[in-house]
């Protein structure tokens, strides 16, 4: 456990939980939430107006869990009122299908005390049914100086960091904009603005894996994801700080966009996507692994073969 400070008291946390019409799985949140190994602790339900039982079983847990109803007006928003109701030096976001495991606090508020950092995170994992079982793990690594590259290509979980709540607000909290994006938006947001950023191993939240739509092929997601890219890459741009692992970075996110409005049958979109990537990177060229594929890129190009690729949409297709 960690030590105490001087003053006796250990600082309090803030644990935030939107939620919107899942009280089947709300109360497995909250249990986990309240069993984290931390002595000054308080959870803050936001209920984005939910029309099932959601304020019956936030109710059933007593004074061990704040509750506020807001009408309809999506996670980010209902993620920004919890943070400005939270009384905590440091604020922990939770989804209401995620849960944490109770090492989560003792591991990373004494890093974020011990370091001035800003935000701290881990790794995570993805799970069905039972807890234990992860269905996906993801590491992330130590990015050093450049947390930008880091987060133009990897994306970490609504859970997994734990923030410095005055630091957040000051950076602009979540953006209301950046729909099915938005925690990737503000991870990234919060690197480009400076935030001092740590990583420390260890799988301390899971997000339930509920499998069915992926997210290439929800066309509201990708348009977001594009924009965000964008907005970030012609920022860095204009401020001359583009270099050639946040351009890779940048690239392979975008073109990651491009395959997922080819493979949902979508050509003008990833058309537009493949443009913005060249205007950004414009000597841009796709991984290929196999001689053959590397030698049609250079002939019709890497959009054009991409979509006959996909076009194909055989597990044969072209590598």
């Amino acid at each position: 456990m960690p030590t105490e400070p001087a003053n006796g008291r250990l600082p309090l946390v803030s644990i935030v939980v939107p939620t919107y019409n899942r009280a089947d799985l709300l109360g497995e949140c909250l249990r986990s939430a309240l069993a984290v190994r931390w002595q000054r602790l308080e959870v803050i339900v936001v209920d984005d107006g939910s029309t099932d039982h959601t304020e019956t079983i936030v109710r059933s847990f007593g004074e061990r869990v704040r509750y506020q109803r807001l009408t309809n007006g999506g996670a980010a928003n209902a993620r920004n009122v919890g943070l400005h109701l939270a009384r905590g030096e440091w604020v922990q976001f939770l989804d209401s299908d995620d849960l944490l495991l109770p090492t989560k606090l003792e591991v990373e508020v004494p890093i974020l005390q011990q370091t001035g950092s800003d935000m701290v995170f881990g790794d995570y994992a993805f799970f069905k049914e039972e807890p234990g079982h992860f269905t996906r793990t993801f590491a992330g690594r130590d990015a050093g100086a450049d947390w930008i590259t880091f987060f133009l290509a990897e994306n970490t979980q609504t859970a997994v960091p734990l923030h410095r709540r005055e630091t957040l607000i000051a950076q602009g909290g979540w953006r209301l904009d950046c729909l099915c994006v938005d925690d990737y938006e503000l991870h990234l947001r919060r690197a480009f603005k400076g935030a001092r950023i740590r990583y420390a191993p260890g799988v301390r939240s899971i997000a339930r894996d509920h499998g069915g739509e992926r997210f290439s092929a929800n066309p509201k997601g990708n348009e977001a994801m594009r924009r965000v890219l964008v907005e970030y890459g012609h920022s860095l741009l204009a401020a001359g700080l583009l270099t050639p692992e946040r351009a890779g970075a940048l690239a392979g996110r975008l073109w990651r966009v491009v395959q997922g409005e080819l493979q949902a049958g979508r050509p003008a979109s990833a058309r537009q996507a493949f443009a913005d990537l060249r205007a950004l990177v414009p000597d841009f060229q796709p991984p290929r692994s196999h001689p053959l594929t590397r030698s049609l890129a250079r002939l019709v190009g890497p959009l054009s073969l991409e979509s006959l690729k996909w076009s194909f949409r055989r597990p044969w297709a072209l590598p």
